[in-house]
């Protein structure tokens, strides 16, 4: 039959065309495209549970915290910390606050008004050590131990301030009561100003705003006994020193006195100036006798080689000039006539005794000029010996001398030094007793601290707040870190992106409400509707149509030749490939040519149960001999559908179906049917599948949504190409419409399903006029 006229049979029996295609066939894989909003969406109502349950949990556990905890009110002092106290006096007084210019000034401040010291006198003046909410005794209007236990366990959660959390670390635990009063305490240095604010957190808005003022009271107080205390320590620091001063003020200047007498201090500084002045003359004329020694020491030394003719005192003799002059004409004039006359010409001889005279002038001059240079060096040498005695001679008249000057110069030094220090410490002494009548501080308070009219804690609202975008946050996270987890294949454009191989088809999964309508029929005597036979039992359904689409593209996958044999299989069991296999089969066999489907899964098979047949004779049975094929094909009790058992499981049933005598069945069943569909085992763990791919038109793996595992699905596909299985494509089995993007196929299949109803609701009523 030509599958462009493919025809189904209506209710009515009237024939119609199919209904429209409500799934897409790709041909070829589309590009993995960028994550959209959408697909983020499709996460979070995949994984809506997880959401939902994280967000409830969350929100009922800070309303329940936020709701039992007791009202804390929160009272609030300001004061100013200045830099400097009222400058009263015109010295700088000796207390800790005078050294306020550093930049650790004030976060010591801070921490002085968290110290344990300020919290214990407050404790005490306040008697807070006998107060119920300090001691932890039931009070009127309490709450109980109970939900007092429960309140800490809240309070250790929630974020302090940084002063807080600093005076945790470092205060010193010797009472609980003040340790607890800490944890109260409040100091918020406001930014850019020299104001604090002193904060305490009470159940008593009354105590709350006490307790601050007496923080700001007490602090001021205690910052003007240190000053007090301070000075007292000054002045009898500055007292000890004096005395020990002018001990040695004393001590220094009877040393001075007595050196000046010895060493005659008058006579002594116009020696000084006198050796000081002879010893640079001395130097200076040292200077120049040793450069004269240079540069006539380089004479000297240029004679003591062979080319001396190039000393200057040499080259500018006239005298010399002249003799070489002389010597070198008397050399031409013999060279040019011993080209013509011999040695012992007379002429040649006389010419040859003059060179010789000439020559021994000439040497005679040279060695005058060497012999001068020499002695000129020697005297110069002499000279410089004799300024360099002198200048070492007049050094040490010179540093003695010096030694005097120098050690005078130190004790006077030392008196002069003794004698300031004694006159400052006299003057620091007098300001200081005058410093300590004064009762002044740089700190003062700003703002004193008022009874709270409405409680600081709990904050209901922002609690509730956090608690909602808290159980959001953890619940989105989550659900995307469960689809991070997730390793299964879940969507068609997954296949698409995985495999590189098309999609055939994806059958849906079955929506609860059509779960309870099938058990609903079931009770009501009509017969429960199977997902395996739902092509048979339910033609309009969901399951019904991808089945249809399915079909419509393996004819059109290979138009001129459609595949006859195909093979069914699954990389895992529980992908639904039994299913497929069968709904497929009544798909193809509603087209009105017969169809066999054969049980290829000797190991597990299941076909004969829902197809209501007996399981033997089948193949097994034939493939041993035991049976004729044609006794273990079975008519079905749906049109145009044949069944081919498994029959007994055998111990080998790899080889069985790998026989020859499996391939000359197929071959001939092929012959016999319009179409063959094998329902095979799953591939990952048998080799079953395998075998028969090789002997198949074409095979189609079925992958189940949200349970097959990706890496496994590659081994199959893997394992198909390996034997150059020919894989037509994927069907996807059990895909969630909603929440993945696909609702809209639900949509246009209840708008095309409700019109049908609506037109036979309407040729029936014409009938029955």
């Amino acid at each position: 039959m030509d599958p462009d006229n493919a025809l189904v049979k209506a209710k009515d029996n009237s024939e119609s065309l199919a209904k429209p295609q409500l799934w897409p066939v790709q041909a070829f894989p589309e590009q993995k495209k960028d994550p959209h909003l959408r697909d983020y969406w499709q996460v979070l109502h995949k994984h809506r549970w997880i959401v939902l349950t994280c967000f409830l949990v969350t929100v009922i556990t800070v309303a329940t915290a936020t709701f039992v905890q007791q009202s804390v009110y929160k009272a609030t002092a300001t004061i100013q910390i200045d830099k400097a106290a009222p400058n009263v006096l015109k010295f700088e007084e000796v207390s800790p606050a005078a050294n306020k210019e550093t930049d650790d000034y004030y976060q010591t401040q801070y921490k002085l008004l968290m110290s344990y010291s300020l919290a214990e006198r407050v404790v005490r003046l306040l008697r807070l050590d006998v107060n119920p909410e300090f001691t932890g005794t039931d009070a009127p209007g309490s709450a109980s131990p109970t939900w007092t236990r429960f309140t800490n366990l809240v309070n250790l959660v929630r974020p302090r301030s940084s002063m807080q959390a600093a005076s945790g670390e470092t205060s010193t635990t010797e009472s609980p009561i003040v340790q607890s009063f800490l944890k109260k305490l409040e100091i918020e240095p406001v930014k850019n100003t020299r104001l604090v604010k002193i904060a305490f957190l009470s159940t008593s808005p009354e105590l709350s705003a006490q307790v601050a003022n007496a923080m700001a009271e007490n602090f001021i107080e205690q910052s003007i006994e240190q000053k007090v205390g301070a000075t007292k320590y000054a002045g009898d620091f500055l007292a000890k020193q004096i005395q020990d001063v002018r001990i040695k003020l004393e001590s220094s200047d009877e040393l001075l006195q007595k050196f000046a007498r010895q060493k005659q201090y008058l006579v002594l500084d116009e020696k000084q100036e006198q050796t000081t002045k002879q010893l640079s003359l001395l130097t200076d004329a040292l200077m120049k006798a040793r450069s004269d020694r240079l540069a006539k020491e380089a004479l000297h030394r240029q004679t003591q080689g062979q080319d001396f003719q190039s000393i200057p005192s040499v080259l500018e003799n006239a005298l010399i000039v002249d003799l070489k002059k002389e010597y070198f004409r008397l050399q031409a004039e013999y060279r040019k006539l011993s080209e013509t006359f011999l040695p012992d010409y007379p002429r040649m001889v006389a010419l040859k005794s003059n060179i010789e005279e000439v020559k021994s002038r000439l040497d005679g001059e040279v060695q005058k000029i060497i012999d001068g240079l020499r002695s000129s060096y020697e005297a110069a040498v002499k000279s410089e010996h004799l300024l360099q005695s002198s200048v070492d001679k007049q050094k040490q008249v010179t540093l003695k001398t010096n030694e005097d000057s120098i050690q005078y110069n130190i004790l006077k030094r030392e008196v002069d030094i003794n004698r300031e220090l004694y006159a400052g410490l006299l003057q620091r002494m007098k300001e200081t007793a005058v410093s300590a009548g004064l009762d002044s501080t740089n700190i003062q308070i700003a703002d004193r601290a008022k009874v709270p009219l409405f409680p600081d804690r709990p904050k209901k609202l922002l609690n509730l707040a956090l608690g909602i975008v808290l159980g959001l946050s953890l619940g989105i996270g989550l659900a995307f870190f469960a689809d991070y987890l997730d390793n299964t294949v879940n969507k068609i454009e997954e296949v698409e992106s995985t495999f590189a191989l098309p999609i055939l088809g994806a059958v849906p999964a079955l929506a609860s409400a059509e779960r309870r309508k099938r058990l609903k029929g079931a009770t009501n005597g009509q017969g429960a509707k199977s997902f395996e036979l739902m092509m048979h039992q339910d033609q309009s359904s969901l399951v019904s149509e991808a089945i249809r689409n399915i079909r419509t593209s393996l004819l059109f996958s290979l138009p001129d030749n459609p595949p006859k044999l195909l093979l069914v299989t699954s990389a895992e069991p529980g992908d639904g490939k039994t299913g497929v296999s069968i709904n497929l089969s009544v798909a193809l066999s509603q087209l009105g040519s017969d169809i066999l489907l054969i049980d290829a899964d000797m190991r597990y098979p299941d076909c004969h149960r829902l197809l209501e047949q007996d399981r033997t004779p089948g193949l097994s049975n034939f493939l041993v001999g035991d049976a004729e094929l044609s006794a273990a094909i079975k008519p079905t009790t749906i049109p145009n559908l044949y069944l081919l058992p498994a029959g007994q499981s055998p111990l080998n049933p790899a080889e069985l179906l790998g026989s020859e005598r499996m391939r000359d069945a197929l071959e001939l069943l092929c012959r016999q049917f319009k179409h063959v569909i094998i329902d095979s085992p799953p591939i990952l763990g048998f080799t079953d599948s395998v075998l028969l791919s090789t002997f198949a038109d074409g095979t189609l793996l079925v992958i189940r949504a949200g349970k097959t595992v990706r890496d496994a699905a590659l081994r199959a596909v893997r394992t198909l190409n390996a034997v150059n299985a020919k894989l037509l494509g994927v069907v996807l089995n059990s895909l969630e419409l909603h929440g993945n993007g696909y609702s809209y196929y639900q949509d246009y299949h209840d708008y095309y399903h409700r019109k049908s109803e609506r037109r036979d609701s309407v040729m029936s009523h014409r009938d029955s006029h």
